[in-house]
Formats: C-alpha cells, sequence, structure tokens
C-alpha cells in the first residue's frame, strides 16, 4: 500500500500550504470551493438579478420573448466528501416560446464559453453558485447564442 499511495515532496508542500492557509484567518476565502461553499444565497440572488439584466441588454427588442425568472436552487455540496448534503441557492430559469430545452442546453455545452444548464420544464436552469461575477457577461452572451440560435434574432 505504502508504493500505491506514496507521496512525492510536491504532494507534502502542496498540502502543507493548503493547511497553512486554513490556519491564516480569514484567507480560506481565497480556497474558491470554500468560498463558492459559505457564499450566502442573497448574494447569489444578486448575481442572478445582474445575469438577467445582462441577458435583457444582448436582446434589445426581443427581450419579450424569453422569460427570465429567479428561482431557489439547492446546491448540491459535493459527492465523495458529503454525498447528498445541500445548501440553498439561486439560479435563473430561462424559457423561450418554441425552446427546446435539450437542443438549447447541448448548444450551451458546445458553444465558446461551455456552460452546465439543466433542463427543467420548458426551460434551462442555470445555477449561480459556481458563477464568478467577472463571469456573467460571458454566461449572458451564451444563453442568448443558445436560445436563440436559428430563431432569426
Amino acid at each position: 500500500l505504502a508504493r500505491a499511495f506514496r507521496v512525492d515532496k510536491m504532494r507534502l508542500a502542496a498540502i502543507a500550504a493548503t493547511l497553512a492557509q486554513y490556519e491564516r484567518e480569514g484567507e480560506w476565502r481565497d480556497i474558491p470551493v470554500l468560498r463558492m461553499l459559505s457564499e450566502g444565497q442573497e448574494s447569489i440572488r444578486e448575481r442572478a438579478t445582474r445575469l438577467i439584466s445582462l441577458i435583457k441588454e444582448g436582446l434589445d427588442a426581443n427581450s419579450d420573448a424569453i422569460w427570465l425568472e429567479i428561482v431557489e436552487t439547492d446546491d448540491e455540496v459535493g459527492g465523495g466528501s458529503v454525498p447528498g448534503a445541500t445548501i440553498k441557492g439561486a439560479g435563473v430559469h430561462v424559457a423561450c416560446l418554441g425552446l427546446d430545452p435539450r437542443e438549447a442546453a447541448v448548444r450551451l455545452r458546445a458553444g465558446e464559453h461551455p456552460t452546465v444548464a439543466l433542463e427543467r420544464g420548458s426551460g434551462l436552469l442555470l445555477s449561480l453558485r459556481t458563477v464568478d461575477d467577472g463571469e456573467l457577461e460571458a454566461l449572458a452572451s451564451s444563453v442568448i447564442a443558445a436560445v436563440f440560435k436559428g430563431k432569426g434574432r
């Protein structure tokens, strides 16, 4: 077993640096997954509001052709460490007349900025817990392209 799970100097240094970061007050927020897990639902709702605004700005005259709604989400914490655990989050439900959610989800994944969305009812659900503020513009562009591709936007 010792040979199978051999840990070299680089891995030990990485583990030591991570543990030291946990010890320093407030610096654990520099670890992306911990920052995401500790973010409050209201902060995520604010990001959802900004995303909706960016999508509507990008649509111009066609903003009535799409329905955007902020929804509460149950975000899964993780598989191996805490299976089945969820925390409350927020997301944006995207629906559009004639939208095939499966097709739109495929286009989102294959787009310039690959994005995973959940198919919900007649639309898509974008959970925003793991989306940074700096990624909102690219996400808005991706949503517009995926939803309106081939609709004569």
